[in-house]
């Protein structure tokens, strides 16, 4: 009698441990806090059309703006679509190509940022990402940082945007825990005309939590504008 009843105390035992060692491995919690930021005001777009070749004939000057809107019309993006930021819970050196940039095309020739005037001084948006087990501990912090510079213009036209990334710059993740993040450039639009683009960018943070017991996923999707607007969406 007494080894059956020392042997269900030790199953009963063997129970609560292993429902305690799962409810560590459960994630019951995620939340996101904007911690700190740096924004300027908003760059004003012109609505106003002027003449870039005031010293032509009249024919001339529609000719070349024709082609000129032709080229302005054309927004290239550069920078890697996806990069790692965090794989197996250790920051990932971000490179050159982990940068994106929206800038104008003009006579099928890249036009470099120095040759953009007006360009706002760099914006930033610090978020605090954190995850909590059923314990309430939190497993995995990760303090990230959004940049990007705005209000580039070409020849006195559109509002253009560089230096767009998002950089880890914190992280905990604690042992049993693998935690792996991803920026990703969603898409790109303009939010102007062909004559005076606003260039758009949507960009996602996709996380990836794993445990001996289950795996979640999670997006955090943000759009910036040339002119200087931030939204999470």
């Amino acid at each position: 009698m007494k080894i059956l009843i020392a042997f269900i105390l030790c199953l009963s035992f063997e129970n609560l441990q292993a429902q305690s060692d799962a409810d560590y491995y459960k994630i019951s919690a995620a939340t996101v806090t904007l911690e700190d930021s740096q924004e300027g005001p908003l760059a004003p777009v012109a609505r106003e059309r002027k003449s870039l070749f005031s010293f032509a004939s009249k024919n001339k000057v529609n000719a070349d703006l024709a082609e000129y809107d032709a080229d302005l019309d054309t927004i290239i993006s550069m920078g890697k679509k996806i990069y790692a930021i965090v794989e197996q819970g250790k920051p990932v050196v971000t490179r050159e190509d982990a940068v994106w940039k929206l800038l104008p095309k003009v006579g099928g020739q890249e036009v470099d940022e120095m040759d953009l005037e007006g360009w706002y001084t760099p914006a930033f948006r610090k978020y605090r990402l954190e995850l909590k087990n059923l314990y309430g501990m939190v497993v995995v912090s990760m303090q990230y940082t959004i940049n990007y510079t705005y209000g580039g213009q070409y020849d006195g036209k559109g509002r253009y945007l560089t230096g767009v990334e998002i950089r880890p710059d914190d992280l905990l993740v604690r042992w049993g825990y693998n935690f792996d993040a991803k920026a990703t450039r969603v898409s790109i639009v303009n939010h102007g005309t062909k004559q005076n683009p606003v260039v758009g960018m949507t960009i996602k943070l996709s996380t990836t939590i794993k445990t001996v017991l289950n795996e979640s996923q999670q997006d955090y999707t943000y759009h910036v504008k040339g002119d200087g607007s931030f939204q999470e969406l």
